[in-house]
C-alpha cells in the first residue's frame, strides 16, 4: 500500500474577468491538490502537467514503472 500524492494548476481559474472590467490571474495557492491511496496491482495516471510525489506506507518493495512519450514537448 501507499500514497500518491498530487499538485496540478487549476486552469479553470486562470484568469476570470470581474463586473469592474479587472482580471484575476492565478496565484500559486490557485492549485489542486489531491492525496490517494494505492494498493498492489494498481494502475496509477499522472497527466505531463501534474506535479507528484508517492509514499510507499507498506513492508514490501513498491515497483514503479514511468512510461513517457519523448516527442510530446509536455513530458
Amino acid at each position: 500500500m501507499g500514497n500518491l500524492g498530487t499538485l496540478s494548476p487549476d486552469f479553470t481559474e486562470t484568469f476570470e474577468e470581474s463586473q469592474q472590467g479587472q482580471g484575476h490571474i492565478a496565484r500559486p495557492e490557485d492549485h489542486q491538490q489531491e492525496l490517494r491511496s494505492f494498493k498492489e496491482g494498481d494502475i496509477l495516471s499522472i497527466p505531463a502537467e501534474v506535479a507528484y510525489w508517492i509514499y510507499n506506507n507498506g513492508d514490501q518493495k513498491l515497483i514503479f514503472v514511468t512510461l513517457l512519450n519523448i516527442s510530446n514537448v509536455e513530458n
